[in-house]
């Protein structure tokens, strides 16, 4: 007797290759957060203009927007495992840099040393958050 398969669907792909699949689509689209994780901290230090309207009832609320513009980047550098041995770097000296360029060239802004002190501290924070999901996304599922 001849068994003859009737299964005319396209031929699958092996397990093995559509998870290479899906991590190389989840590193692009990683990676497309991170430029525009660095885009938005670009616009939001250098372009946008506060205005006196900018007084918000919650204390601090400058230093912790510095400490989230730095952490974007530091967390999806990790999450996308650029080289961070350059990325780093580059955010920390950006971190004084940027408060540099806002009191000297943009009119109306003030470089603060606590600013600066924000930015380092998001930056440590988005690294440290970027590491420890990247050990639980390790971690074998269970049955």
């Amino acid at each position: 007797m001849v068994v003859m398969d009737t299964n005319y669907a396209a031929p699958r792909r092996p397990p093995a290759a559509e998870d290479a699949e899906e991590s190389r689509g989840r590193r692009q689209g990683a990676v497309v957060a991170f430029v525009l994780a660095v885009l938005a901290q670009v616009y939001l230090l250098y372009l946008y203009d506060p205005g006196p309207s900018a007084d918000v009832s919650i204390p601090h609320a400058d230093k912790i927007v510095h400490a989230v513009l730095f952490a974007g980047p530091a967390f999806l550098a990790v999450l996308t495992r650029l080289p961070l041995h350059i990325i780093l770097p580059l955010l920390i000296l950006h971190a004084p840099v940027s408060e540099l360029v806002q009191h000297r060239l943009i009119a109306g802004r003030a470089g603060e040393p606590f600013d600066v002190v924000a930015d380092l501290v998001g930056v440590g924070l988005g690294m440290l958050a970027g590491r420890v999901l990247r050990r639980f996304r390790r971690r074998p599922t269970s049955p």
